[in-house]
């Protein structure tokens, strides 16, 4: 059996020199973690009494709901409705939340009126879509389709659709105007996608404290953001929103939240052709949205909940409830009634806390000089599916590891690399849609289709054989790092382990046997260009080169793909994100 050596431990120990993980007083004393208990559906039941009470640990709940003042896909919608109901819940049950309002919910009386003498558990923030009246009031064109005085197409809708200095100007508008009718400037912003200029440009002159952007997905309403910190909240590099920064002066001092809530296990390959397993265009939703199906699921909110914040979540996780008001009440008004009510039990219980965006913004910068490593472990699948998956996320990079049956595979293994550019940080969007990507090493996502199912594979490099899981996988996690043990057939008859250590610059790999992992992608796949002089890794993604360190190992280049072996005579091998 593999086990952490005193050998290994130093290893861990000496590798283990982040200043900003020294910060924290104890293994969850400090962290920010961030939680959704959604309900099942509107007659669903709380856990029955006859269930153990899950472990307490520190998680807080954020409530956001962001306001539109139109919505020309249907005019008739009561947009007034929801705010005024989620108000009345949260003042109901006692809870923080925090409203973020497009510039055109400013210029509604009827909305705005909503907001009059609000309590100080109530924070007010803004939500960057563009809508007609803002872009013109700040002496620019609308480009908006005629009939529509707010545009979620990419170019208009978002201020990546405008240059630097175009978008310095609107958020000038937006704050002045937020000022004149709230009495200060926000703390907090939001939006399906900012850029980095912007989000400079905000902390610097006006103070914002807390942002939230979308969450991982392709397509989805022409919105493709693939590659980032998976769930959790992170410091974004001043070159880029979407990538965490590895070093402190190269980073926005903001940290930057992930919305929506993904389900861990489905939603990363969602609409994949089962036969061909080419990725969807237009991915389906599986999150904790509670106007959607799974947001409604107590089956599913119950594992979710029993899992997300287990004892494996290292630093923080992240999620957040509330709804746009674009949906209208009675699409959400089931879900929304279940998930406060549950909400409030919970924090009466003391097995949670709910902050608005702002507090839990300002706990994250007291706590956490640099961005933390978060995880999710989900062993097993909501529907007893046979499948489960791990994410770790660091500042240096992220990795999916995932079972399907006696299977595992590497799903997904993003690098971060500070200096890597954005895609519309100096030049605008011009559209319809917007994709933001990081630097893959293994992207099962989006490297799949013509039969092939993308993925990291691990092999018996002798046999050239995939190996298969004998038994359950077991996580073991320390304050920053986790440990993943399987115990596979590494040769006919032979039973053989696994460990793979996931640390903040490293993932360590050993086993008892001479392991190959063979990464594959279909022909027709974009992949970086690799190629590697001894212990050194070089690639090119997309113009931009990348350098990894390989220790104890060797790289392969094959014909649709590449992979690392385990150097002759050598049963473990490192590779460092930050050589």
């Amino acid at each position: 059996m593999l086990k952490a050596t005193t050998t290994m431990s130093l290893w861990l120990k000496l590798k283990r020199t982040d200043a900003a993980f020294f910060l924290k007083a104890g293994i969850h004393a400090g962290a920010l973690i961030f939680f959704l208990l959604l309900p099942a559906g509107c007659r669903s039941s709380l856990t029955p009494p006859d269930q153990p009470e899950m472990e307490t640990m520190n998680k807080i709940t954020t409530i956001i709901a962001f306001v539109r003042g139109s919505e020309p896909r249907d005019p008739r919608l009561d947009l007034v409705l929801p705010v005024k109901n989620q108000l009345a819940l949260l003042e109901e049950y006692d809870l923080p939340g925090t409203f973020l309002l497009m510039h055109n919910a400013l210029e509604r009386e009827d909305i705005l009126g909503l907001f009059q003498d609000i309590p100080d558990s109530l924070e007010l923030g803004i939500w960057l879509e563009m809508d007609k009246g803002l872009i013109e009031k700040t002496g620019l064109p609308w480009r908006g389709r005629p009939g529509f005085d707010w545009d979620w197409y990419a170019q208009v809708g978002f201020l990546i659709g405008y240059t630097p200095a175009e978008r310095e100007k609107i958020i000038d508008v937006f704050m002045n105007d937020f000022k004149a009718e709230t009495g200060e400037y926000p703390s907090s912003a939001g939006s399906w996608i900012l850029d980095s200029h912007s989000l400079s440009y905000m902390k610097d002159k006006y103070g914002i404290r807390a942002a939230a952007i979308c969450r991982d997905q392709w397509g989805t309403d022409g919105y493709s953001l693939w590659g980032g910190y998976y769930n959790g909240g992170y410091f974004p590099s001043r070159e880029n929103i979407f990538m965490p920064a590895q070093n402190a002066d190269f980073q926005i001092d903001v940290p930057v939240f992930r919305m929506l809530g993904s389900d861990p296990v489905s939603q990363y390959d969602a609409g994949q052709d089962p036969d061909t397993f080419e990725p969807s265009s237009h991915q389906p939703v599986y999150t904790l949205e509670p106007v959607w199906e799974l947001g409604q699921s107590r089956s599913w909110v119950q594992w979710y909940f029993e899992n997300n914040f287990n004892e494996h979540v290292l630093s923080h996780g992240f999620t957040q409830t509330g709804q746009e008001n674009s949906f209208g009440w009675p699409q959400m008004s089931c879900g929304i009634n279940l998930q406060f009510s549950l909400i409030a039990r919970l924090r009466d219980e003391k097995k949670i806390d709910v902050l608005t965006l702002k507090e839990s913004g300002e706990l994250f910068l007291s706590e956490f000089a640099l961005t933390p490593p978060a995880a999710q472990v989900f062993l097993e699948d909501w529907k007893e599916r046979d499948k489960g998956s791990v994410w770790f996320n660091s500042r240096y990079y992220r990795i999916n590891l995932y079972r399907e049956g006696d299977r595992i595979r590497i799903r997904d293994l993003y690098i971060f690399n500070e200096s890597f550019p954005e895609s519309y940080g100096k030049e605008p969007c011009r559209t319809d849609w917007m994709e933001y990507r990081n630097i893959p090493l293994v992207d099962g996502g989006q490297w799949s289709g013509s039969g092939v199912l993308g993925a990291g594979y691990f092999l018996n490099s002798e046999t050239g054989e995939e190996v298969l899981l004998t038994s359950d996988p077991t996580v073991e996690s320390d304050d920053d790092f986790l440990t993943i043990r399987y115990t596979v057939e590494s040769s006919p008859g032979v039973e053989g382990e696994i460990l793979l250590v996931l640390e903040s610059e490293n993932i360590h790999i050993e086993a008892s046997f001479p392991l190959y992992v063979r990464i594959s992608a279909a022909p027709d796949k974009e992949i970086p260009f690799i190629q590697n002089s001894g212990f050194d890794i070089r690639g090119t993604w997309r113009n931009f080169d990348f350098f990894l360190f390989l220790s104890g190992g060797s790289w392969r280049n094959e014909l649709q793909g590449y992979g690392f072996a385990f150097q002759e005579n050598s049963r473990e091998m490192t590779l460092d994100f930050n050589p």
